[in-house]
């Protein structure tokens, strides 16, 4: 579950990455 949730995390954070680049 640790895992799971910490993967998420790391995916949300790459996206967000993303976002702020587009900006």
């Amino acid at each position: 579950i640790l895992q799971a949730a910490f993967d998420i995390d790391e995916a949300t954070a790459k996206a967000f990455d993303i976002i702020l680049e587009h900006k």
